[in-house]
């Protein structure tokens, strides 16, 4: 496969998975809100519209990637004339660059992944609760651990 068609391919990929994620967003948002309680649209589940989103969001993360790598060598040189260097990157430099860009990136990324899982909130008792009734939401407890002398017992 000709370089361009491989990039026109990678392309097409992301657009696709893009709208899907966008359409499934959309539809799981505001036709099928949770505590839509079995309701489904041409036989499709929330749940299955949510694997679908996922499944898109994954195919997309994935397709950028590659498109980053294939258009690695004009992305340096778009560095380069942003940041106007008298010298041209070296091997090197643009290593370390990638380097610290892929660190930077999966950093964020699983970060915000941490972050989020640590203020998650956890609704007891909802089965299925539409976004705008109330439910009783708890907060993770915090792990405390106290120590005690042997002698106190």
């Amino acid at each position: 496969m000709s370089s361009i068609r491989w990039r026109l391919f990678i392309d097409l990929i992301s657009f696709l998975s893009g709208c899907a994620l966008i359409w499934t967003g959309a539809v799981l948002w505001w036709i099928l809100p949770p505590g839509s309680r079995g309701s489904n649209i041409w036989g499709w589940t929330r749940h299955d519209l949510g694997e679908i989103h996922e499944w898109a969001g994954v195919v997309l993360l994935f397709s950028v990637v590659i498109h980053l790598i294939i258009n690695w060598k004009w992305l340096m040189g778009m560095v380069h004339k942003l940041f106007k260097s008298a010298q041209t990157p070296t091997r090197r430099r643009r290593l370390v660059f990638g380097i610290a860009s892929f660190v930077l990136f999966f950093g964020l990324m699983g970060g915000s992944l941490i972050l989020a899982n640590h203020q998650k909130e956890i609704v007891r008792g909802g089965r299925g609760q539409h976004r705008n009734e109330r439910a009783e939401i708890q907060t993770p407890q915090t792990f405390s651990l106290q120590m005690t002398d042997r002698d106190d017992r």
